[in-house]
């Protein structure tokens, strides 16, 4: 599958500075059991914040799901707001097996050509955006 890139040069130096993007590309995650049925779209903005690079964005598609109720497939819609965080500087591990994982352990890397790769940030998002309780449209109406 193609990275989902965007190339961060122009803000790297530049404190306050962002980088407005609107990408869609199609996109695949089997790995996780995830089959889009609709090209990724993602609108947002990547800022430099001195710290780290701070990536503000939203997120739409539709997953191919299997009713909890009726067992059909059908497409189900996502939409949610992103909001992740890249290292600007080397990212340390710690060396122990039971070191504590500290809130810096959790940014996102920036690729040696300076771009930053989208897509594990969105398989990550819509991961956790996925409900619960799957229903298709049929079902959902009958449950009104």
């Amino acid at each position: 599958m193609a990275p989902l890139k965007i190339d961060i040069t122009p803000i790297l130096n530049e404190i306050g500075e962002n980088i407005e993007f609107d990408l869609e590309q199609s996109a695949s995650f089997p790995e996780d059991d995830l089959d889009l049925s609709a090209p990724l779209k993602i609108k947002g903005s990547v800022m430099n914040t001195g710290q780290t690079l701070l990536l503000k964005g939203r997120v739409s598609t539709k997953i191919k799901a299997v009713c909890g109720r009726c067992l059909e497939e059908f497409s189900c819609p996502l939409e949610f707001d992103v909001e992740e965080e890249f290292s600007l500087g080397k990212m340390i591990y710690p060396e122990e097996k039971d070191a504590e994982i500290e809130e810096d352990d959790l940014l996102f890397e920036i690729d040696k050509d300076n771009t930053i790769d989208l897509l594990e940030v969105i398989r990550q998002n819509i991961i956790t955006e996925i409900p619960i309780k799957l229903l298709c449209p049929k079902e959902t109406k009958e449950e009104k």
